[in-house]
């Protein structure tokens, strides 16, 4: 098959003028939200300092005003990042062109991770059999403490395409989209991990599931109907895995030791550190540490063996 792993930079590099892009995206009320905690948050952790002049009769304890400055703060802090990712050039989904279509699988939200990273899927028309898009729109209803309260039931519209390929991927491919979905990134010797997973594959590798369920321009259906005047969609059905899909790491066997250290051997230990990452959560200093050191050596407790 004709299907290949890119860097984003390089599917940014292909796209033409007429390309349609799907984007994660945020409206004007997040904005405003979180002006809104970013506000509060200041003004609940300075108010020991202004109470005196502007509210010298409040009996808000400076320690309780400290501790909900302290909740928006954290709260402002989440949504300020989340905000900040969506402005990245690195955040698309999806790159439909004439002769590809590009699929980003790595999060909107991993946008500090190196660039050269192959996390793009680059399909031609030929490797796509057909698509079939499934939907679904969950109602929860809200219950409130009030009887008198009126609410309204929660709406969640959850959207999936599947991609069903001519050629099954091939194991590398799968290893790398299946490392992405788990990859541990480290910041300041913190380790945490986004459940954001936007591509999955089938245990087979015929199957790519590409997942809509958050909040993207255009939307599902635009999407679909845009991918319609070029692939064989099916009609849209109700939202079910036609396929198991895998959710866990690749993991780093003693032919891939062998592999990485053949490729440190022969004087590559840059392909050797990026073939490394793909297997394991280490970052790219303690990958560096790992080569030099020795796989096996460093290593053996990891590598599952037969």
């Amino acid at each position: 098959m004709s299907a290949d792993l890119i860097t984003e930079p390089q599917a940014r590099q292909l796209v033409t003028a007429d390309a349609f892009i799907v984007r994660e995206s945020r409206g004007v009320g997040d904005y405003i939200l979180w002006l809104v905690f970013l506000a509060g948050a200041i003004a609940a952790l300075s108010y020991p300092f202004w109470r005196v002049y502007l509210l010298p009769e409040a009996d808000l304890p400076s320690g309780m005003a400290v501790f909900a400055g302290l909740f928006c703060w954290l709260f402002a802090a989440l949504m300020g990042g989340e905000l900040k990712a969506v402005r990245q050039s690195h955040n698309w989904l999806l790159m439909l062109t004439v002769n590809q279509l590009n699929i980003h699988f790595r999060s909107f939200r991993h946008w500090k991770w190196p660039v050269d990273d192959k996390t793009v899927l680059r399909l031609s028309p030929h490797d796509v059999e057909y698509i079939q898009p499934r939907e679904s729109l969950i109602v929860a209803e809200a219950r409130g403490a009030n009887p008198l309260w009126k609410t309204e039931p929660m709406r969640k519209r959850v959207g999936l395409l599947e991609i069903f390929l001519r050629d099954a991927l091939t194991q590398d491919q799968i290893d790398v989209i299946l490392s992405e979905n788990v990859r541990m990134p480290t910041s300041k010797g913190i380790r945490s991990r986004s459940s954001h997973k936007p591509l999955r594959v089938s245990a087979d590798g015929f199957v790519l599931s590409l997942d809509f369920s958050g909040r993207t321009s255009p939307n599902f259906m635009q999407t679909v109907t845009k991918l319609g005047e070029r692939y064989r969609i099916r009609p849209i059905g109700e939202v079910e895995a036609a396929a198991p899909m895998l959710d866990s790491k690749p993991e780093l066997t003693p032919e891939r030791v062998r592999t990485i250290e053949s490729l440190a051997a022969s004087g590559d230990k840059i392909g050797a550190i990026q073939m490394l990452r793909q297997y394991t959560s280490l970052s790219l200093k303690e990958s560096k540490d790992v080569i030099e050191n020795g796989v096996e050596r460093t290593l053996g407790s990891r590598i599952r063996r037969s």
